[in-house]
C-alpha cells in the first residue's frame, strides 16, 4: 500500500497498556484496505486529536490528572509534514483542568479550545505563528450551570456553532450544552442562557451540526439516546424537537454511547454504542431534522469509542478500544448502511481516528 499523506490517518490511544502514543494508519480507498503505520508521537494518553483545516498542525490532549508535577492534564502541539505524514513536537502546556478529553482549533488557527472531563473546565489558548500553544486566555468551569447541588461538571466536547458566534461545551455532568459567546480575541463574551438542557442523568457526551446548519444532534452517553435540536442563527436559540434511542428495544445490557457524526451529504447520522458494540444508523429528514432508524451494524469488536467518516464519504473507520482492533466499512450512499471491508489489529487501545482535510 502506498504510504503517502493523501492516504494517512492518525490514531489517538490510551497508553495504560502497550500503546505509546499517536500512530499512523494508511488507507487505500480503491482497494478498500487499511494498514497500521508507525508510532509518530510518543505521548501519554492522546485520547483525542485535532487537525487544522490547512493540515499544518495537529493538536492532542494528554488525558491525565497530573501534568509536570501539577494537578491536571495537558495539551500538545505538533507540526505536520504534508509529504511524509510525520509529525514533529512543538510544545506542551497544562490544560488547566483534569482529564482533558476533547479539543478543537478555530478556522483561523489562532485559538485552541479544550474540554476537561475531570472537573468541567473549558480552557482557551492563543496559538503562536509556529503552531505552538501560547498563553491561556480563558478558563471557565461549567459547574456554574448545574441545576442541583450534587451535579459535578464533566466537559466532554467543544465545538463551534455553524456561524462561529458561540463555542458549545457539551457537559455530561450538568446535563447541558452551554453555548459561550465569543469575542474577536477568542475569549468568552457572555455566560448567559444559550443552553440546551437534556433529561437529568442523560449524560450528554458529543454533539454535531447538520451541514445545513439548521439542526444539531446531541448523543447522551448514559441514557443511550440522541436529542435533536433546531438552531436559530438570528438569536442563537436551541429548541429540542426529538429524542430517539440508540438501542434496539430488546437490548437489556449495559451501554454507553460515544461518538456521533453526520454523513458528508447530510442524509445519514451515525452513532456508536459501547456495550451493544454497534453503529446505529439513521436517516435524516433534511426539512425537519428528525431521525428515523435505518439499522444497527456490529463493530466486530468491543467498546467502539470513536469512529471517522473518510473525506470521500465512502467509508467509515471504527476504533474498538477494548479489543484493540480497527474496522473499515464501506458506506452504501443510497441507504446509509455499512458493509464490512477489513478488520485489523496492531494498535493497542485505539480511541480516536482523524483524517487530514483533503
Amino acid at each position: 500500500m502506498k504510504k503517502t499523506f493523501e492516504n494517512i490517518a492518525y490514531v489517538g490511544t490510551y497508553t495504560h497498556k502497550q500503546s505509546q502514543g499517536i500512530y499512523s494508519m494508511y488507507m487505500d480507498p480503491e482497494a478498500g484496505r487499511i494498514e497500521v503505520g508507525d508510532l509518530v508521537a510518543k505521548i501519554t494518553n492522546p485520547s483525542y486529536i485535532a487537525i487544522t483545516k490547512d493540515n499544518k498542525y495537529l493538536y492532542s490532549v494528554i488525558e491525565t490528572e497530573e501534568f509536570n508535577g501539577e494537578p491536571g492534564g495537558g495539551v500538545a502541539a505538533f507540526a505536520m509534514d504534508n509529504t511524509t505524514g510525520m509529525i514533529t513536537p512543538i510544545n506542551t502546556k497544562s490544560s488547566y483542568g483534569k482529564l482533558p478529553c476533547h479539543l478543537l482549533v478555530d478556522s483561523s488557527n489562532k485559538y485552541l479550545y479544550v474540554a476537561n472531563y475531570g472537573d468541567g473546565m473549558v480552557s482557551a489558548y492563543e496559538l503562536r505563528e509556529d503552531g505552538g500553544i501560547g498563553r491561556l486566555i480563558e478558563n471557565v468551569n461549567n459547574g456554574r450551570f448545574r441545576t442541583v447541588d450534587d451535579q459535578l461538571p464533566h466537559a466532554h466536547c467543544v465545538l463551534f456553532t455553524p456561524d462561529n458566534r458561540y463555542l458549545c461545551a457539551v457537559d455530561l455532568g450538568v446535563d447541558r450544552v452551554i453555548a459561550y459567546g465569543l469575542n474577536d480575541d477568542g475569549t468568552f463574551k457572555d455566560f448567559d442562557s444559550h443552553t440546551v438542557d437534556v433529561d437529568r442523568g442523560s449524560g450528554p457526551r458529543h454533539m454535531v451540526f447538520h451541514p445545513n446548519s439548521k439542526f444539531a444532534y446531541i448523543i447522551n452517553e448514559l441514557s443511550s439516546d440522541i436529542v435533536v435540536v433546531s438552531y436559530s442563527h438570528s438569536d442563537a436559540r436551541f429548541v429540542p424537537i426529538q429524542k430517539i434511542s440508540t438501542l434496539p428495544d430488546d437490548f437489556s445490557g449495559k451501554n454507553y454511547c460515544a461518538a456521533i457524526y453526520v454523513s458528508k451529504d447530510g442524509n445519514y447520522l451515525y452513532a456508536s454504542n459501547r456495550g451493544h458494540n454497534s453503529i446505529a444508523i439513521y436517516n435524516i429528514d433534511e426539512s425537519t431534522g428528525k431521525l428515523s432508524l435505518v439499522s444497527y451494524t456490529p463493530t466486530f469488536g468491543e467498546f467502539p469509542r470513536d469512529f471517522a467518516i473518510h473525506p470521500t464519504g465512502d467509508f467509515v473507520v471504527v476504533a474498538n478500544q477494548n479489543t484493540n482492533n480497527i474496522v473499515l466499512f464501506a458506506v452504501d450512499r443510497k441507504t446509509g448502511k455499512l458493509e464490512l471491508m477489513e478488520n485489523i489489529t496492531g494498535i493497542d487501545s485505539p480511541v480516536c481516528i482523524k483524517f487530514p482535510n483533503v
